[in-house]
């Protein structure tokens, strides 16, 4: 891996990994690859530490159990919400079908009465997020 190379990471495959949404990440490589871009692909399991150094972050759909496992795991570390706050990005078209709804920074995802693209919302307030 050179300093140059894209680094995908796939949070939690094993839990939020029930549609087979890894592929997400493997078809970002094969498209970075396919304009000379190095790319790795990087599985960050329930149980490490997620760091905040990729450069762009997937994660999948899963039951309401393994939902609540990531959820919980997204409030006791910070290293998502740091990559957040840097600017990397964490693509909605990727969290396919749904990924978890209380994602980092307090905000969670609400639907605007069923229409359009979900916006994000803080949890204690009910307040408009800034992203």
């Amino acid at each position: 891996m050179s300093a140059s190379t894209l680094r995908i990471g796939v949070l939690m495959p094993e839990v939020l990994g029930t549609y087979g949404d890894s592929g997400n990440a493997l078809i970002l490589a094969e498209r970075a690859r396919r304009r000379s871009i190095d790319a790795e692909v990087v599985h960050v399991g329930l149980t490490e530490e997620i760091p905040d150094s990729l450069d762009i972050y997937t994660l999948g759909g899963g039951e309401d159990t393994a939902q609540a496992l990531a959820a919980d795991k997204f409030r006791r570390t910070s290293g998502l919400a740091r990559a957040l706050d840097a600017g990397r990005p964490l693509p909605s078209d990727l969290r396919i079908p749904a990924g978890p709804r209380p994602l980092v920074r307090g905000c969670a995802r609400r639907s605007r009465a069923g229409h359009g693209r979900p916006r994000h919302h803080d949890r204690a307030s009910g307040a408009p997020c800034d992203r």
